[in-house]
């Protein structure tokens, strides 16, 4: 299984630039932008899920 060699906090961080991202594109009414953002969100939250999952099984 591949593991993510960028830092945690990385990820938290983008996710957070992201969400505001995507509240910028949704206050201008981008239809563009909006799901272009919305599908980075979901590549931040699975690599999250995915580091979350390698440490439980390292853990156990």
């Amino acid at each position: 299984m591949r593991r993510s060699v960028v830092p945690h906090a990385f990820w938290w961080f983008t996710l957070a630039g992201g969400v505001t991202r995507l509240a910028y594109a949704s206050w201008r009414g981008d239809p563009v932008f909006v799901p272009g953002q919305g599908l980075r969100l979901f590549v931040y939250r699975r690599n999250l899920m995915l580091i979350r999952r390698h440490r439980r099984t390292a853990a156990a």
